[in-house]
């Protein structure tokens, strides 16, 4: 009994003399600092009593008066939790405990300029072209599959740039009604190697955030298969375009951007061709 007693005395003197939560807000904690040195921007350890692990991660926004209040990035925490520097939080004047040595490095910026990651998109094609003698139009649509890898660089907070390279399949056909017309049913199918860069422009600046943005691009035909065109007039052709989309945060690291947009192929006299595409896949913010 008399063990257990100067046990819970050892251990209130202990915790009495370290930096605690006080309270808990939604995602913010006022922490009573107790001379802890910490200035706006630091990172803070929410250790757990029991076994000395780190269970949540603050971010100092606010110092006044002895207390500091902080916003919870990573983790999960509860009132009365002891606060910590974490490791690479310290300046050159702090000097890490060995207790603080036993948690895990710190993860990079939470706020990444990066993220890395691929898509699958669904085109719907259209191509007008005039054929045959007396010239006719033919209207033609179709649907067509992408697959892109992408990456994301958040320039400011306001814009960011979007690359793209992949493989796009462009697929349209349509009936000509003249019997002069050399197809009956005219059709074209192109796979390009495609590279498109887009400039976003960010609505909203959460983690969920909301873009729309102008967008060019370099497609190279790799196969041509088509009864409507002269294959040899099917080039490498400079694009440009309209998008817009979400990225839909699912943590730090994590998100799903669905991403639309609208491409103008290269036009000639005789031939205009667009397409419209969604697309949706899975980024990771480095």
């Amino acid at each position: 009994m008399k063990l257990a007693i100067i046990f819970i005395l050892l251990s209130s003197a202990f915790t009495a003399n370290a930096a605690y939560i006080e309270k808990i807000k939604g995602k913010k904690a006022l922490i009573y600092l107790d001379g802890l040195q910490v200035q706006k921007g630091d990172l803070v350890n929410a250790i757990e009593d029991t076994n000395r692990k780190t269970v949540g991660i603050f971010r100092v926004t606010t110092v006044k008066d002895g207390k500091a209040i902080g916003q919870l990035v990573k983790g999960k925490a509860r009132v009365h939790q002891e606060i910590t520097f974490r490791k690479q939080a310290f300046r050159s004047t702090d000097k890490p405990t060995g207790r603080d040595e036993q948690v895990e490095e710190v993860p990079k910026a939470f706020k990444s300029s990066y993220a890395i990651g691929g898509m699958l998109g669904l085109g719907f094609d259209s191509m007008d072209i005039k054929i045959g003698s007396p010239q006719e139009s033919v209207s033609q649509s179709g649907v067509g599959y992408s697959l892109s890898a992408v990456l994301d660089y958040r320039w400011i907070p306001l814009i960011s740039i979007r690359g793209m390279i992949g493989i796009d399949q462009f697929k349209v056909d349509g009936t000509a009604s003249q019997p002069t017309t050399p197809c009956s049913t005219c059709k074209s199918e192109i796979t390009y190697v495609t590279s498109l860069v887009w400039g976003r422009f960010h609505i909203t600046q959460s983690d969920t955030t909301i873009w729309v943005g102008p967008g060019m691009g370099y497609f190279i035909p790799t196969t041509k298969d088509t009864n409507a065109l002269d294959s040899s007039s099917i080039k490498n052709t400079f694009v440009f375009g309209f998008g817009g989309g979400v990225d839909l945060s699912l943590n730090q690291k994590l998100s799903i951007p669905i991403h639309l947009e609208y491409v103008f192929l290269n036009d000639s006299e005789d031939v205009k061709a667009n397409y419209y595409a969604v697309k949706a896949g899975l980024l990771f913010k480095f």
